[in-house]
């Protein structure tokens, strides 16, 4: 099953390379190969150069969603650890509130992301709520990545917006690890928690 975007139309050079056993070089086999385009799709060089920067540039967004979301979840891995360490020892309470504040700050990020598994579910098995961007991007790259159309303006807008507010949420993650994790990582030093 193929991954990542179609190639271009074009002229093509196919490299096969054989690691040598123990001290032989390794061997290298190239062939020519041409794409060509379909004849029954009536589609321009331009056209399917339009296809093909936005498969690219849609899977180049779906990796930057997957970066955000692990980070958040790591993130609230940490939060989750340094709540368990408040509860064995005695802090002052401000850094537990701080700690709750950064978890539901998490929280609404991820939500935002991935979409809340939690959601209620409804007859036809759909969450109650607003698609994420992990799932807008997703649905995207799903509708154009094996057709010969043009991308429809529904979907260029629907990427637009999904971009604009990944670049929000990564805001937000940024903050948290440039200030808000910091300052709680030193007040849980300055209170002698051991959370690590």
């Amino acid at each position: 099953d193929p991954s990542g975007p179609f190639v271009l139309p074009g002229r093509y050079t196919a490299r096969l390379t054989v690691k040598g056993g123990g001290s032989s070089a390794p061997s290298e086999s190239e062939t020519p190969i041409e794409v060509r385009s379909d004849p029954l799709v009536p589609m321009s060089e331009g056209d399917y150069r339009g296809l093909y920067d936005m498969r690219v540039s849609t899977s180049r967004l779906q990796a930057t969603v997957q970066a955000a979301v692990r980070t958040a979840e790591q993130l609230k891995d940490q939060i989750t650890d340094v709540k368990t360490a408040l509860k064995s020892n005695t802090a002052p309470d401000t850094v537990s509130k701080q700690a709750d504040a950064v978890e539901k700050e998490l929280n609404d990020i991820l939500k935002k992301l991935r979409g809340d598994p939690e959601a209620e579910v409804t007859s036809d098995d759909k969450r109650v709520e607003d698609p994420s961007i992990q799932e807008r991007v997703n649905n995207v790259a799903e509708e154009i990545g094996n057709v010969t159309s043009q991308p429809t303006e529904l979907q260029r807008s629907t990427l637009t917006l999904a971009t604009s507010d990944l670049q929000r949420e990564v805001g937000r993650i940024n903050a948290l690890l440039q200030r808000r994790i910091p300052a709680l990582n030193a007040a849980l030093d300055a209170a002698k928690i051991p959370w690590t």
